[in-house]
């Protein structure tokens, strides 16, 4: 790899850093089911990468903030909280190929945590991997820990390996997001459902699931058209996301059905979350032009904290929200 890194031309703009939630699992970001285990495909990108390159650490980075570092990888055993920015959100927030060819003798990484310590890297490079229309979902990087140099040839292997990357996120993307509604999908609910549990279980925090129905959504679809209703269910799930918190993970379930995980929640702190529910679905009912109402049902029930028992928890809240149904079919 001795050489020049000529043709590189990287733009930076200052790195964004996202923030932590309590527990940093977010909706908007289905690609963390990609930290419940290792990915074969990512695997083969990476191996690839580091036989071309012969470098000994690639990975590729997530841009969601939850966790910088994929398991596929495995560069590090256990690796930082960093306070700084990362290398990799460097290289995310470049145009084109992002390289430091020695971090100790570069002033913006002489003391980064990395560099420093463990595993005391000297060389990187990261491409970043964008999706369609230039959504930002990671990095993949390749790392050294001795000073090197890209040639030409290497930088292009690097785009190449790249573009395959984000070709396989953008896929994953759309394998766990709902088209109509942008909220996870049932599979990426379950998967993130994992990751929110296992870091609740690691930080003793307690967590509640809430499974809700749309109601009336079949009066909707009949008496104005399936498109409204599309409309009335892609609202609804925009009234979710804007309700609950960033820590919280909202999904469509299928049909007029979803379900959020509330993190860091009991069943004491949770029904304060669902009036505030109410009060959004009442505000837009009273300012609304659509020729309809928004309501829905609420059931919650708390999680027993591991993934194994996360159907038999959403079966519950299931249960409790049909018998709250009946019981105001019966008032009613």
């Amino acid at each position: 790899m001795a050489g020049s890194t000529a043709g590189i031309r990287a733009t930076m703009r200052p790195p964004s850093i996202p923030p932590h939630d309590p527990v940093p699992v977010h909706e908007a970001h289905p690609l963390a089911l990609l930290e419940t285990a290792a990915e074969e495909r990512f695997e083969r990108c990476t191996r690839l990468a580091r036989r071309l390159l012969d470098v000994p650490i690639a990975m590729v980075t997530l841009a969601d903030g939850a966790q910088p570092w994929l398991p596929g990888s495995r560069p590090l055993e256990e690796p930082p909280r960093e306070p700084q920015p990362s290398l990799c959100h460097r290289a995310m927030d470049c145009d084109d190929v992002f390289v430091v060819p020695d971090a100790r003798a570069d002033a913006r990484f002489a003391d980064h945590a990395l560099v420093l310590g463990a595993p005391y890297v000297r060389f990187y490079a990261g491409v970043p991997l964008r999706g369609p229309g230039g959504l930002r979902l990671g990095a993949l990087c390749v790392l050294d820990r001795r000073p090197r140099a890209l040639v030409d040839g290497d930088v292009q292997a690097l785009r190449d390996l790249g573009a395959i990357v984000a070709d396989e996120l953008a896929a994953l993307r759309l394998a766990t997001v709902d088209p109509l509604t942008g909220l996870a999908n049932r599979r990426g609910f379950f998967a993130l459902a994992r990751t929110a549990l296992a870091l609740c279980s690691r930080s003793r925090q307690q967590a509640v699931v809430a499974m809700i129905d749309l109601d009336r959504f079949k009066a909707i679809n009949d008496g104005f058209g399936h498109h409204e209703g599309d409309c009335a269910l892609a609202e609804f799930g925009q009234i979710l996301i804007a309700t609950f918190r960033e820590s919280d993970i909202v999904a469509r379930l299928g049909g007029d059905e979803f379900g959020v995980l509330l993190t860091n929640t009991n069943l004491l702190d949770a029904p304060r979350a669902l009036s505030r529910l109410e009060q959004t679905v009442a505000k837009r009912n009273a300012t609304t032009t659509r020729p309809y109402a928004l309501s829905f049902s609420c059931g919650i029930a708390a999680c027993r904290g591991d993934a194994p028992s996360f159907v038999a928890d959403m079966q519950a809240a299931d249960a409790h929200m049909f018998a709250l149904k009946r019981a105001r079919a019966r008032v009613g």
